[in-house]
């Protein structure tokens, strides 16, 4: 955990709905990130080359997170659990799954992790930010544990002490934040690092000669998340045009990237509201996955809001289509 005088991003409600007490939220910290180090049924030792990488990775997320001014709630490499096929099932039955965070940590397959390469590093990054990101837990009246209901930019609308997972909205855009979050960590820590030299330098090399040396960056395809990247990309254009307070890209990105570690969603609302008052609610409607159903929405997005079309978007409809 960073210093006290910045801003908390991991918050323990009793079962009246109040803040617990800062000694007994700090108890449950403790507690939870012990939990959290247990190994999990089945764990394998993690690989020398995956051991150094995130012992390393860790710490330089870290440093360049620490702009946003957030105590952070950093994993350790013991939180982090490398899972053979058989047990990794059991928690992620979705084939070709790479990892996710959980309450338990970060869980990794390791079929998938067996030739660890820069693609699989920067998944690896995709689900730390999600341990990194805001996180508010609620406890039950029955059990007295505490469950997770919000997550980075992630919100509840239901009670926060009766609802279920459907309950929770904003998915997409969280997938889309964390991802463009792993894209500047690539940027800023991977290249010039002591890993995946060869691999940068090849995705460099392909950048067409026009764009070289004008801050131009290839960036590997690593997820299924482009066209929800997109839409946060066009989202951000179309502020600077309706708002005047926000006519940088990058001081628009922070808005977002603020709310994700904080949790404070009030700011990112605002400025959402100069798009459109339904701008916000509409976001929240779009699922985790980008499947057709999801895909639909995003279209309809940016119709309504003018945002144009995405060729990444309608290709990836296309496929869903397709295979259905």
């Amino acid at each position: 955990m960073g210093e006290r005088n910045l801003e908390k991003n991991i918050y323990f409600i009793d079962e009246d709905g109040e803040l617990e007490t800062d000694d007994h939220q700090d108890s449950i910290i403790v507690e939870m990130r012990e939990y959290q180090e247990q190994p999990f049924e089945g764990e394998i030792e993690k690989p020398p080359e995956l051991q150094k990488f995130i012992e390393w990775v860790i710490p330089e997320i870290e440093d360049y997170l620490s702009k946003y001014e957030t105590d952070l709630n950093s994993p350790t490499l013991k939180m982090i659990h490398l899972l053979p096929k058989e047990f990794y099932k059991k928690h992620m039955p979705t084939e070709g799954s790479d990892g996710f965070s959980c309450r338990e940590g970060v869980v990794l397959n390791e079929e998938r992790f067996k030739n660890f390469n820069l693609n699989l590093a920067l998944n690896l990054i995709h689900e730390i930010l999600h341990y990194f990101s805001f996180k508010k837990h609620c406890r039950s009246g029955e059990t007295g544990d505490h469950s997770q209901r919000r997550s980075g930019l992630t919100v509840d609308s239901a009670s926060p002490l009766e609802g279920t997972p459907d309950d929770i909205k904003l998915k997409a855009l969280n997938e889309a934040i964390t991802e463009t979050l792993t894209f500047q960590v690539y940027i800023n820590k991977i290249k010039g690092g002591p890993f995946f030299e060869d691999d940068v330098k090849k995705l460099d090399s392909s950048l067409p000669e026009e764009y070289r040396g004008k801050g131009y960056n290839v960036y590997p395809k690593t997820s299924s998340y482009g066209p929800y990247e997109s839409l946060f990309y066009d989202l951000v254009k179309k502020i600077a045009v309706v708002d005047d307070k926000y006519t940088d890209n990058e001081d628009t990105k922070d808005v977002f990237y603020k709310a994700y570690f904080n949790g404070r969603l009030l700011p990112l609302a605002r400025m959402l509201r100069k798009v459109d008052k339904d701008c916000l609610h509409d976001l929240a409607e779009i699922g985790a996955i980008p499947n057709n159903e999801n895909l639909q929405k995003v279209n309809e997005l940016r119709k309504k809001y003018g945002l144009g079309e995405d060729r990444e978007t309608n290709e990836q409809l296309e496929k869903e289509v397709k295979q259905k």
